[in-house]
């Protein structure tokens, strides 16, 4: 049996009637989309609005403790220029998992591109934080007109992504061990939100904000797979993405003593996309998109530009 399994939504901490009326109504635009694999939690900044669209549309996909509602600073500062979405990748927030293919970065792929699908996006600024990042490079090749450039947060190359996770998310080897790592996550992964927020936040980040939002929603019933996914994601690997050549910019704050700490170099990423750049902010720390909500709105509107 597969111990992903257990980060399935039929083993939620409580049943889809008593979490998903919380998660559809914590803020305006939220959806559940039935996708292949998982249902997907978005946030989209122009539901209920006119029918006139936005001219221009960017997709965020969070990392996790994030979830939507961590990105209202950021909406109200692009709103309403640009259409913003918010995706919860599949496995975290409340994208539960319904089948165990969808911890894979291929399965995730597939969730997330019907998502987009469902909300009729094309052209759009694709980004992601983090190891999500990837997902915006798959989701592009796997449909080339959904994106029209990349805006990625903290996102290393995929080498030293693997070393990282090794390294410092998982530096005992428990989250990698089946079954264990689904336990000793599910028990603790309240405390481990918070945790990983005192230790990767920049020091200007609003963290009573982030881990009072981070409790509510896992007491909520949301989903947390991090041992799913280490066990999952890398098993899948075919090297990582493929490069893509399309405008780019990653956001990069040096302040993230996560990837202080696995020695990552920041313009590594940068073979997956020949026609990026970095952007350095000495300041900000892992939840760059978020703790610099003046410099994510400018390098998207850079993007949207070029």
């Amino acid at each position: 049996m597969d111990p992903t399994v257990l980060d399935t939504e039929a083993f939620a901490a409580l049943p889809r009637e008593m979490w998903r009326p919380r998660a559809e109504h914590s803020r305006p635009g939220v959806r559940i989309l039935d996708t292949p694999g998982a249902l997907v939690r978005v946030r989209d900044s122009h539901t209920g609005q006119a029918r006139t669209p936005a001219p221009h549309t960017a997709v965020l996909f969070t990392d996790a403790p994030h979830t939507v509602e961590c990105y209202d600073e950021l909406l109200a500062h692009l709103a309403p220029r640009v259409r913003v979405v918010v995706v919860e990748p599949p496995g975290f927030g409340f994208s539960w998992v319904t089948d165990p293919a969808a911890f894979t970065l291929t399965g995730a792929t597939t969730a997330l591109v019907s998502a987009l699908h469902q909300l009729e996006i094309g052209n759009a600024v694709l980004g992601g934080a983090c190891v999500y990042g990837f997902l915006a490079l798959t989701a592009a090749h796997a449909d080339p007109g959904l994106a029209r450039a990349i805006l990625l947060a903290q996102t290393p190359s995929w080498a030293a992504a693997r070393r990282w996770g090794r390294d410092v998310l998982d530096p005992h080897g428990q989250l990698s061990v089946p079954w264990e790592g689904q336990a000793r996550w599910r028990c603790n992964r309240q405390t481990m939100a918070e945790g990983w927020y005192r230790f990767a936040a920049g020091p200007g980040a609003p963290l009573d904000t982030w881990e009072k939002n981070a409790d509510q929603v896992l007491r909520a019933g949301a989903s947390y797979a991090l041992a799913s996914q280490a066990q999952r994601w890398w098993a899948d690997d075919t090297g990582g993405p493929d490069p893509l050549d399309l405008p780019a910019t990653v956001l990069w704050g040096e302040a993230d003593r996560s990837h202080r700490k696995a020695g990552t170099d920041p313009d590594a990423v940068l073979d997956l996309l020949p026609d990026g750049r970095v952007v350095r902010l000495p300041a900000v720390g892992h939840f760059a998109d978020t703790e610099d909500v003046t410099a994510t709105a400018g390098a998207l509107h850079d993007l949207l530009r070029s």
